[in-house]
């Protein structure tokens, strides 16, 4: 069975690095949030990723709910994604409506979908 632990190096928190992303062209839009996938980043051979949320999607309450929900589907499902991978989740304004299981389903489906 693979680790599954959510390593701080798979976390994107340098601004150099969010800057890579306006380049990158692979982007899916679900319903309040948007993803983006770029390749041959990562130094360690894992997939990382970034998550963005503004104060538009919600309380605070509401974007750390975002978040961890966010990093726990990352954690389980970072096995089926590509090697040396970079994830950006961007969650837009309607994210406020999204309850958190159903984030989670449209979320891995369209990272799943993404890295084929």
């Amino acid at each position: 069975m693979p680790d599954e632990r959510f390593l701080r190096s798979q976390r994107i928190c340098r601004s150099k690095d969010f800057l890579l992303f306006r380049a990158a062209v692979a982007r899916k839009y679900g319903s309040g949030f948007l993803v983006v996938r770029k390749d041959g980043a990562g130094s360690t051979g894992r997939s990382r990723i970034a998550i963005v949320t503004s104060r538009k999607s919600g309380g605070a309450v509401r974007r750390n709910a975002l978040r961890r929900a966010t990093r726990e589907l990352f954690r389980h499902i970072q096995w089926q994604l590509p090697f040396n991978s970079d994830w950006m989740v961007i969650f837009l304004p309607p994210s406020q409506k999204i309850i958190t299981s159903d984030l989670k389903a449209q979320l891995s489906r369209k990272m799943l979908r993404m890295s084929t």
